[in-house]
């Protein structure tokens, strides 16, 4: 019995004993499952907040070195009554270009100093006026502002929302001339922090960091858009905290979550993505349930925590893997964005590209990792080193940059003219790490002003005239030459029509037949005799083509003029050469040949007549005058003959 009773007494401490252990063991497995899941959903939403910043600040700062570049290329009479069509035509081509290229910019806007519209890069409604708009007026007050940004605003004409990048125009002495922006749509932002999966209860806004307004948000509230809000949150954010993480319960909802933020430097805007608790919790609290169960039972509780480790694992493992497609996703989109994306570490060495860098420059990642972007550069095309000294020194101040441009070597004899934008990275613990950006390849870009460049200055020294017109005949553009031949320059005759130049001599068929060929897209050949500036008339051989656009409308009419003014003269004289030839032959030939032919017919008559009755001498005298008259009547037969042959054809 005693025993019995020691084994009891034995068997009871060990039996509490084995359960504290298994608590304890239960109880470890539940707060380091709780701490890890925790973690990983800082991890993931920091990853995220991250991407998506990287993302807005590529963008933005893409949209600003547009503009930029616009807001350089502007003259002053560029945004003033002195702007001609043809001046307007070549920046807002330029406009479309870079349009083209950026489809997430909704339109580039050049403005007045009054805020009305002058130029844009698609149709722009010329009475429309950004005057009442805060970030126009925020640009024309205050002299040293370069860049205003709006609030989320609705176009006036698309209805889309859009946020208003903008940058002042100004002269060499400061002077407001007018402004240049970009409208960014929110559906490419919006698309961006739709993609990711954040759970049920998940949330990713952004707000501006200087007034704290609601720019976008997932899922959508009755709150709307630019509403500002206060929370502790929003304070380190205002405070200049650039990235960081919290727990709070939401004040609109009532759902805790784990926040992270990060802060876009450059701009005002701050990313913030919160998951839920209760979603990143969701399987903990089934295993805590299952392992309580399981604890009930003493005898499966070693399998229930086996049981449960294994679930622990592949919900772990499931949720790497949802992770892992998901920043795959975001890397696709980001990639998506630009031509490729790429890492330097803190000694500025490459250390990661993207897939698309091989696709599109033609090298390996290979041949640069571990190398700087300076060892790189085209040997054959260098920029001014003074770009290059301030690049350098941004690096080494850890600035991020934007839009820098250089050629790149990718073979012998072959180099590729790109721009890249970056950022700093950092560490927890403030330690720079390197720099992560984006680039895209520019060399059609390049290549394109180049050719163009030399098309201009061989149309401004041909030595024919060049005109181009519009579909009504409006002058756009003519070169030196035909200020030459006509007398007049080309600020002169820009915006007037073409019959201007008309002398009132050419036949109106001649103008119907020209019309009804080029408006029918073909070719016109031809000669008009047209008027100078001094009232002098000359004549003009041309060859009128029409130019069409991608879906086949007649824009522009081209014309290849050559003064022929001299051969016309000409062949005037060798018309009046060729009538006096003519009255000659006439004279010859009814005035000359008419007595030869009489005296032949007598000297005839006359030999009939005396017969043999004349004498030798008389016979030798009578032959002289016959062949005298054949021969002169041989000599006015060839001078018809030669007359003829004069007679020449006009050429």
């Amino acid at each position: 019995m005693s025993v019995l009773c020691r084994n009891r007494e034995f068997q009871g401490p060990v039996f509490v004993g084995a359960m504290v252990a298994i608590v304890a063991l239960v109880v470890g497995l539940l707060v380091d499952s709780h701490t890890l899941t925790l973690k990983s959903a800082t991890t993931t939403a920091t990853n995220l907040a991250e991407v998506i910043r990287t993302n807005m600040e590529t963008t933005l700062a893409r949209a600003e070195g547009d503009i930029h570049s616009f807001a350089q290329l502007l003259r002053a009479e560029d945004l003033s009554a002195q702007l001609t069509e043809a001046r307007r035509t070549e920046v807002e081509a330029t406009l479309a270009t870079h349009l083209d290229r950026f489809p997430q910019v909704n339109n580039y806007r050049i403005f007045g100093a009054d805020g009305q519209t002058v130029m844009g890069g698609k149709k722009v409604n010329a009475s429309y006026s950004v005057a009442d708009r805060e970030w126009f007026q925020s640009l024309k007050a205050d002299p040293s502002r370069r860049l205003a940004i709006s609030d989320v605003l609705v176009g006036k004409g698309s209805q889309t929302s859009n946020i208003i990048l903008g940058v002042p125009v100004r002269d060499a002495e400061g002077r407001f001339l007018g402004a240049v922006n970009a409208a960014l749509e929110m559906s490419t932002f919006q698309r961006l922090i739709d993609a990711p999966d954040i759970g049920a209860d998940g949330i990713i806004a952004v707000r501006r960091n200087d007034n704290t307004r609601l720019v976008l948000r997932r899922p959508e509230t009755s709150a709307p858009i630019n509403q500002p809000a206060s929370s502790d949150l929003i304070s380190r954010i205002t405070s200049g905290e650039l990235a960081g993480q919290i727990d709070t319960v939401s004040t609109v909802d009532g759902i805790e979550r784990r926040y992270a933020f990060r802060r876009t430097e450059g701009y005002p805007f701050a990313v913030i993505v919160g998951l839920a608790h209760q979603d990143a919790l969701a399987a903990w609290k089934t295993q805590v349930l299952i392992l309580a169960a399981a604890f009930a039972v003493a005898i499966m509780v070693l399998s229930a925590l086996f049981l449960a480790q294994r679930r622990t694992q592949r919900d772990l493992q499931a949720s790497n893997i949802r992770l892992g497609e998901s920043e795959e996703r975001f890397r696709t989109l980001v990639e998506g964005t630009t031509d490729w994306v790429w890492e330097t570490d803190e000694n500025h060495c490459f250390q990661w590209f993207s897939e698309t860098f091989e696709q599109v420059i033609g090298l390996s990642p290979s041949q640069l990792i571990g190398r700087r972007r300076w060892d790189a550069v085209s040997k054959d095309r260098e920029i001014d080193s003074g770009l290059w000294k301030a690049h350098v020194d941004d690096l080494m101040a850890h600035r991020s940059f934007r839009d820098f441009r250089y050629w790149i070597q990718v073979g012998a004899g072959r180099s590729l003219w790109i721009s890249i934008s970056g950022s700093p990275r950092f560490d927890d613990a403030g330690r720079f790490l390197g720099y992560r950006g984006s680039g895209s390849e520019i060399t059609a870009e390049a290549e394109a002003a180049l050719r163009l460049r030399m098309l201009s200055m061989v149309v401004e020294q041909s030595p024919v005239s060049v005109v181009i017109t519009n579909p009504e005949g409006g002058i756009e553009y003519v070169n030196e030459h035909f200020t030459t031949v006509t007398g007049y320059t080309g600020d002169e005759v820009r915006g007037w029509n073409s019959r201007i130049f008309a002398s009132g001599e050419t036949p109106v068929d001649t103008y119907r037949e020209l019309w009804t060929t080029i408006l029918a897209g073909r070719r016109w050949f031809g000669e008009l005799k047209n008027k100078r500036k001094d009232g002098q008339f000359h004549w003009e051989a041309m060859a009128i083509s029409p130019v069409v656009n991608d879906e086949g409308r007649i824009v522009h009419f081209v014309a290849i003029k050559e003064d022929v003014t001299d051969r016309r003269i000409l062949e005037d004289q060798l018309r009046r050469s060729n009538a006096e030839l003519e009255q000659f032959a006439y004279v010859a030939s009814h005035d000359l040949r008419q007595p030869l032919r009489m005296i032949s017919s007598y000297l005839g008559l006359i030999g009939k007549t005396l017969g043999s009755g004349m004498s030798d001498e008389l016979k030798d005298f009578f032959g002289f005058a016959m062949d005298g008259a054949k021969r002169m009547d041989r000599l006015i037969l060839d001078l018809l003959e030669y007359s003829r042959t004069g007679q020449q054809s006009e050429p």
